[in-house]
């Protein structure tokens, strides 16, 4: 039987072609405008691992155009690395999520990327056929987390060098006191008996070196304090190192001797003066040298030295022979009311004011201390003023 009725034709190929590839068009553009708005970079690339793909996003997280990268790879730009940051390259086979990626910009800069990818197969042959994923520029996120971290760890040392002053500070505050109660009943009470004037002479200097005491523990604290709310005050004046260099030798080479260490100073002839607090110039030299001191053994050596260097900054240079210190140590030492461990600080008093002081005194004179030391070496401080600080010598007088 014959169908003579009229067909149906079928829709032109033509048209239904560019119909499909309108819609295609307009999901291209689509998918283009959502590269755009997210913040990470999308990518594809073939089996080889050569990038297919890249989103505009590439342009600013790396510097290059997309079509830059085509036919390069991850491997052209960066390493993986895993979390003991050796290099490492994730399984392009399976899904991936959150790999850590470094390369540099190119400016370069150095990112870090989290890189997500998911394999891509030929639905036919199930041959892999390349990956196709997304890069999240996580750089400043790390480098925020990396600083709250460090900021944490200064709190929490500060917090625990506060629990260990309030727990010793107490036997820092009794031993004077204790003298101070102690001799004074003893001389009020008449225990001792009749004393003479010899007696009454020796009894009232030690009570007289127990206030003394007492009053530089006290000073140190309220510094400290004035110095973490930014209001200690300094009486500057024209100030000649050589003389302060001179008045320091004086205080501190007996304990030296005593000691069995050589202590030395030197100082340059072209020294200019410096506008300065003549008394915490004096103090910021004590408390370095006494710390230098007191952690070098007998027969070491601690040598003072004052220049003016090629930048026109002063600097003084305090460099022992003594057991030195790691940089954790370093980081303790600076904090105020800590102290580090060791042998010689069992034997030795010391409220772990000093360095703190000493480093805010520095930076109020618009300065910087800094340290450079290594265990069983020794320790080289540096306090450095800058030009602004010293004082022409015509304007002298």
């Amino acid at each position: 039987m014959t169908d003579n009725s009229p067909k149906r034709r079928p829709r032109n190929w033509r048209s239904f072609d560019g119909s499909l590839n309108e819609r295609a068009s307009i999901a291209l553009s689509r998918l283009e405008d959502i590269t755009r708005l997210v913040s990470e970079w999308v990518w594809e690339a073939d089996s080889d691992g050569c990038f297919t793909y890249l989103s505009d996003r590439v342009l600013e997280a790396l510097g290059f155009h997309p079509m830059q990268l085509i036919g390069k790879g991850f491997k052209d730009l960066g390493e993986f690395k895993n979390l003991k940051q050796n290099a490492t390259e994730p399984n392009w086979q399976k899904p991936f999520r959150h790999f850590e990626f470094v390369a540099k910009h190119k400016d370069g800069e150095e990112r870090v990327f989290h890189v997500s990818g998911l394999p891509i197969f030929n639905p036919e042959t199930w041959k892999f056929d390349g990956v196709c994923g997304i890069c999240e520029d996580v750089t400043d996120r790390l480098k925020k987390e990396e600083t709250l971290k460090k900021a944490f760890e200064e709190v929490r040392l500060a917090n625990r060098a506060k629990t260990n002053f309030l727990a010793n500070m107490s036997h820092e505050l009794r031993t004077p006191l204790n003298a101070i109660i102690g001799f004074s009943d003893a001389m009020l009470t008449g225990a001792l008996g009749q004393m003479d004037a010899e007696q009454v002479h020796t009894y009232t200097g030690h009570i007289k070196h127990a206030g003394d005491q007492l009053l530089r523990l006290i000073d140190d604290i309220l510094d400290v304090a004035a110095i973490e709310e930014n209001e200690i005050s300094l009486r500057e004046e024209p100030v000649d190192l050589h003389d302060v260099f001179e008045t320091v030798s004086m205080m501190m080479s007996h304990r030296a001797i005593d000691n069995g260490i050589t202590l030395s100073f030197e100082i340059s002839d072209d020294l200019p003066l410096i506008r300065a607090d003549s008394l915490r110039i004096k103090q910021i030299m004590l408390n370095l040298i006494s710390n230098a001191l007191k952690f070098t053994q007998r027969n070491g050596t601690v040598q003072c030295k004052a220049i003016i260097d090629l930048h026109d900054s002063v600097r003084i240079t305090i460099e022992d022979t003594g057991i030195g210190m790691s940089k954790a140590e370093i980081d303790v030492a600076l904090v105020a009311f800590a102290q580090v461990e060791s042998p010689f600080s069992a034997n030795n008093d010391g409220s772990g004011l000093g360095i703190p002081l000493t480093k805010g005194l520095v930076e109020a004179h618009g300065g910087y201390l800094s340290y450079a030391s290594e265990k069983g070496k020794g320790t080289k401080v540096e306090v450095t003023l800058p030009p602004s600080r010293t004082v022409p010598i015509e304007s002298v007088g």
